[in-house]
C-alpha cells in the first residue's frame, strides 16, 4: 500500500508519512482493533484539515487552481482513511462473529448441562425470604384515589 502512495511522500510531514505507511495491510494485520480505530480517526482528522484548508485557500485566492497541494493531501488522507476504515469494519465483523459463536457455544453447553430447565443458569437468582412481598403493586386504597383523580382530570380536559 505504501508503495502506491510513494509519489505523495514529498507532500507529507514525517508524522503524516508514518501514518500513510501504517495503512499497509501487512502492518495493519498485527494491530489490535482499538489502534486501527485511532489511526482511522487520525486519517479522518487530517483529511478534514486539508480539505478545509484547500477550500479556505481557494476562497482567499479567488482562483480554483489555487491550493492544489492541500487538495492532493486531502485526497491522499481520504484514501488512507478509507483503507483504515475498511480494516476496522473487517475486524469488527470478525469480533462480532466470534462473540456470536462464543455465545452459541455457551448456550449449547448450558442446555446440555441443564436438560429440562426452562430458565438459563445465567439468569440472576433472586432470594425470597419472609420479608418478600407477596403482592407487588399499588394497594386497593390508593388505586381508588388514583382512578378518581384520573376521572377528574379527564372531566377538566373534556370541559375545555
Amino acid at each position: 500500500m505504501a508503495g502506491k502512495f510513494k509519489e505523495a511522500q514529498p507532500l507529507c510531514t514525517k508524522s503524516e508519512w508514518a501514518l500513510v505507511q501504517e495503512c499497509d495491510t501487512g502492518a495493519m494485520a498485527a494491530m489490535p482493533l482499538a489502534r486501527v480505530r485511532r489511526k482511522a480517526a487520525a486519517a479522518r482528522r487530517l483529511r478534514d484539515k486539508w480539505r478545509d484548508l484547500s477550500i479556505r485557500q481557494k476562497r482567499d485566492a479567488g482562483d480554483p487552481a489555487a491550493a492544489v497541494r492541500s487538495k492532493d493531501k486531502a485526497g491522499l488522507f481520504g484514501e488512507v482513511h478509507e483503507i483504515f476504515q475498511k480494516h476496522v469494519d473487517r475486524l469488527e465483523r470478525a469480533a462480532l462473529k466470534e462473540a456470536m459463536l462464543k455465545r452459541d457455544r455457551l448456550l449449547k453447553k448450558t442446555n446440555q448441562a441443564y436438560p429440562g430447565k426452562k430458565k438459563s443458569p445465567l439468569a440472576p437468582k433472586v432470594k425470597k425470604d419472609a420479608a418478600w412481598p407477596k403482592k407487588i403493586g399499588t394497594p386497593k386504597k390508593i388505586q381508588g384515589h388514583i382512578s378518581s383523580r384520573n376521572k377528574r382530570n379527564q372531566a377538566k380536559r373534556d370541559g375545555r
